[in-house]
Protein backbone atom coordinates (compact mmCIF):
# COMPACT_ATOMS: atom_id res chain seq x y z
CA UNK A 1 0.00 0.00 0.00
CA UNK A 2 0.93 3.58 -0.79
CA UNK A 3 0.95 6.24 1.81
CA UNK A 4 0.85 10.34 1.39
CA UNK A 5 2.17 12.64 3.12
CA UNK A 6 2.94 16.35 4.39
CA UNK A 7 4.60 18.69 5.95
CA UNK A 8 2.58 22.40 7.64
CA UNK A 9 2.99 25.39 9.54
CA UNK A 10 0.55 27.30 11.06
CA UNK A 11 0.25 30.81 11.59
CA UNK A 12 -2.21 32.49 14.17
CA UNK A 13 -2.83 32.11 17.65
CA UNK A 14 -2.08 28.61 17.97
CA UNK A 15 0.26 28.41 20.87
CA UNK A 16 -1.36 28.42 24.80
CA UNK A 17 -4.71 27.13 23.15
CA UNK A 18 -3.44 23.30 23.24
CA UNK A 19 -3.52 23.49 19.42
CA UNK A 20 -0.95 20.61 19.41
CA UNK A 21 -2.86 18.46 21.72
CA UNK A 22 -5.74 18.78 19.52
CA UNK A 23 -4.14 18.15 16.46
CA UNK A 24 -2.49 15.04 18.18
CA UNK A 25 -6.23 13.90 19.00
CA UNK A 26 -7.72 14.52 15.67
CA UNK A 27 -4.38 12.69 13.79
CA UNK A 28 -4.89 9.78 15.46
CA UNK A 29 -8.82 9.86 15.24
CA UNK A 30 -7.93 9.43 11.79
CA UNK A 31 -5.66 7.10 11.72
CA UNK A 32 -2.44 9.35 10.77
CA UNK A 33 1.17 8.82 12.22
CA UNK A 34 3.54 11.57 12.38
CA UNK A 35 4.43 14.45 14.91
CA UNK A 36 3.27 18.21 15.79
CA UNK A 37 5.35 20.86 17.74
CA UNK A 38 5.36 24.48 18.71
CA UNK A 39 8.11 26.86 16.98
CA UNK A 40 10.16 29.83 18.95
CA UNK A 41 8.52 31.60 16.16
CA UNK A 42 5.05 31.48 17.32
CA UNK A 43 4.06 29.05 15.03
CA UNK A 44 3.10 25.36 15.34
CA UNK A 45 4.61 22.83 12.50
CA UNK A 46 4.40 19.21 12.17
CA UNK A 47 4.29 16.16 9.67
CA UNK A 48 1.50 13.66 8.76
CA UNK A 49 1.30 10.14 7.15
CA UNK A 50 -1.10 7.76 6.10
CA UNK A 51 -4.47 7.80 4.13
CA UNK A 52 -4.78 10.24 1.55
CA UNK A 53 -8.67 10.85 2.57
CA UNK A 54 -7.57 11.04 6.17
CA UNK A 55 -5.00 13.61 5.08
CA UNK A 56 -7.21 15.88 3.10
CA UNK A 57 -9.76 15.91 6.35
CA UNK A 58 -7.07 16.93 8.25
CA UNK A 59 -5.97 19.34 5.94
CA UNK A 60 -8.91 21.25 6.11
CA UNK A 61 -9.26 20.69 9.84
CA UNK A 62 -5.65 22.34 10.38
CA UNK A 63 -6.72 25.07 7.88
CA UNK A 64 -10.34 25.90 9.71
CA UNK A 65 -10.99 24.53 12.46
CA UNK A 66 -7.97 24.00 14.82
CA UNK A 67 -8.56 23.78 18.66
CA UNK A 68 -11.38 25.34 20.20
CA UNK A 69 -9.55 28.87 21.40
CA UNK A 70 -7.10 29.32 18.45
CA UNK A 71 -7.28 31.39 15.83
CA UNK A 72 -6.01 30.07 12.44
CA UNK A 73 -4.36 32.86 10.07
CA UNK A 74 -2.97 30.66 7.59
CA UNK A 75 -1.45 27.01 7.36
CA UNK A 76 0.82 26.43 4.46
CA UNK A 77 1.63 22.95 3.30
CA UNK A 78 5.34 21.57 2.07
CA UNK A 79 7.22 18.06 1.15
CA UNK A 80 3.64 16.56 -0.32
CA UNK A 81 4.08 12.93 -1.16
CA UNK A 82 1.36 11.08 -2.48
CA UNK A 83 4.30 8.07 -3.08
CA UNK A 84 5.56 6.84 0.56
CA UNK A 85 6.25 2.99 0.60
CA UNK A 86 5.89 2.55 3.99
CA UNK A 87 5.21 5.23 7.14
CA UNK A 88 8.00 6.94 9.11
CA UNK A 89 6.08 7.04 12.43
CA UNK A 90 4.64 4.47 14.56
CA UNK A 91 2.07 6.85 15.71
CA UNK A 92 1.22 10.65 16.02
CA UNK A 93 2.40 12.46 19.07
CA UNK A 94 3.32 16.06 20.48
CA UNK A 95 7.36 16.51 19.90
CA UNK A 96 9.24 19.43 21.98
CA UNK A 97 11.73 21.70 20.79
CA UNK A 98 15.47 20.63 21.18
CA UNK A 99 16.97 22.52 24.42
CA UNK A 100 19.64 23.61 21.74
CA UNK A 101 16.72 25.17 20.07
CA UNK A 102 15.10 26.90 22.97
CA UNK A 103 18.19 28.51 24.28
CA UNK A 104 19.39 29.57 20.45
CA UNK A 105 15.85 31.25 20.22
CA UNK A 106 16.29 31.92 23.43
CA UNK A 107 19.71 34.22 23.18
CA UNK A 108 18.86 35.09 19.49
CA UNK A 109 21.73 33.91 17.91
CA UNK A 110 24.32 30.77 18.77
CA UNK A 111 27.44 33.50 19.08
CA UNK A 112 25.20 34.83 22.36
CA UNK A 113 24.76 31.61 23.44
CA UNK A 114 28.49 29.84 22.72
CA UNK A 115 29.26 33.64 25.16
CA UNK A 116 27.05 33.27 27.83
CA UNK A 117 28.65 29.54 28.01
CA UNK A 118 32.28 30.83 28.02
CA UNK A 119 31.48 33.45 30.48
CA UNK A 120 28.95 32.72 32.95
CA UNK A 121 26.78 35.69 34.91
CA UNK A 122 27.54 37.41 37.65
CA UNK A 123 24.77 36.43 38.85
CA UNK A 124 26.48 32.85 38.84
CA UNK A 125 29.11 34.00 40.75
CA UNK A 126 27.12 35.81 43.12
CA UNK A 127 24.92 32.65 43.79
CA UNK A 128 27.94 30.19 44.26
CA UNK A 129 29.55 32.94 46.71
CA UNK A 130 26.38 33.14 48.70
CA UNK A 131 25.62 29.17 48.83
CA UNK A 132 29.41 28.95 50.31
CA UNK A 133 28.54 31.53 52.60
CA UNK A 134 25.32 29.77 53.51
CA UNK A 135 27.76 26.86 54.16
CA UNK A 136 30.03 28.48 56.17
CA UNK A 137 27.59 29.94 58.10
CA UNK A 138 25.97 26.92 58.79
CA UNK A 139 29.18 25.06 60.20
CA UNK A 140 30.09 27.65 62.11
CA UNK A 141 26.03 27.64 64.02
CA UNK A 142 27.20 23.95 64.17
CA UNK A 143 30.14 24.55 65.71
CA UNK A 144 28.12 27.68 68.45
CA UNK A 145 25.83 24.92 69.06
CA UNK A 146 28.20 22.51 69.95
CA UNK A 147 30.11 24.72 72.08
CA UNK A 148 27.02 25.31 74.01
CA UNK A 149 26.22 22.14 74.55
CA UNK A 150 29.71 21.36 75.57
CA UNK A 151 29.06 24.11 78.62
CA UNK A 152 26.01 22.89 79.59
CA UNK A 153 27.36 19.33 79.73
CA UNK A 154 30.29 20.79 82.06
CA UNK A 155 28.04 22.94 84.18
CA UNK A 156 25.60 19.33 84.96
CA UNK A 157 28.91 17.60 86.11
CA UNK A 158 30.19 20.31 87.82
CA UNK A 159 27.28 20.68 89.95
CA UNK A 160 26.72 17.27 90.35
Amino acid sequence: MVHSGFDFEVFGKVQGVFFRKHTEEKAKELGLVGWVMNTPEGTVVGQAQGDPAALQTLRKWLQEEGSPKSRIDRCEFKNERDDLPALEFSSFGVKRPSRKKREESASGSSEKRKSREVAPSKDAGERKKKKEKTKKDKDEESSKVKKVKKEKKKKTKESA
